[in-house]
């Protein structure tokens, strides 16, 4: 009849509920104990997972800004050759012009006009040695 036999003598022995009742509140507290131990994990993985999460992120940002700062001076160093490469050949050219047109002049006259005119026509603000005095 009965399949426990505890049951069984339960009508005879009162105390048994007594200890049924205490069997499933230590139950009750030992599921308690196993649910919190699971949220606790979950709760760490979780949190384990969102710091990776955001340090690794913010990892990659900061190598992609650094990588893109690097493009950018290296960008900005080839225009700046180009452009002095380009200033001192124009610096050349026009003072290899000038040297032919004094070469064709009287040089004993310092104050001859043809020669004053050709010295003054050269503009020392936009040569070479002009970018690197600023």
């Amino acid at each position: 009849m009965f399949s426990d036999p505890a049951e069984a003598g339960s009508e005879f022995y009162p105390h048994t509920h007594v200890n049924r009742r205490e069997e499933r509140g230590v139950k009750k507290d030992a599921r308690k104990k196993i649910r919190f131990c699971v949220l606790l994990v979950i709760t760490l993985v979780c949190t384990t997972g969102l710091f990776y999460t955001v340090f690794a992120n913010a990892k990659r940002a900061g190598d992609e800004v650094t990588q893109r700062s690097f493009d950018e001076l290296t960008s900005e160093t080839k225009r700046l050759a180009t452009s002095v490469a380009n200033t001192i050949h124009t610096d050349q050219v026009i003072l290899t012009a000038m040297a032919d047109l004094l070469a064709n002049q009287d040089l004993s006259d310092y104050r001859n006009p043809a020669v004053l005119e050709i010295m003054r026509s050269f503009d020392l603000d936009k040569t070479f040695t002009a970018i690197w005095n600023c």
